[in-house]
């Protein structure tokens, strides 16, 4: 016996979203996706490294509060 509803069900929760076919070929793995590309960056072109000089440091500020 079905019950009766006054109130029509709510639809289902996230109906709206389309789902898409996430199935990857064989022996693939998502992960290695960003390595690769991380290594393809950083591969050596022959040229020298380029040397980075560090940020300047800030000049410390000292503030005085007392009174003269």
């Amino acid at each position: 016996m079905e019950p009766r509803w006054s109130v029509p069900p709510p639809p289902p929760l996230f109906a709206h979203v389309k789902q898409e076919n996430r199935r990857l070929p064989v022996g693939t793995n998502p992960s290695s996706g960003a390595k690769r590309s991380r290594e393809e960056a950083t591969l050596d072109d022959g040229d020298e490294p380029v040397e980075v000089p560090p940020p300047p440091k800030k000049p410390k500020v000292v503030i005085d509060l007392t009174d003269d």
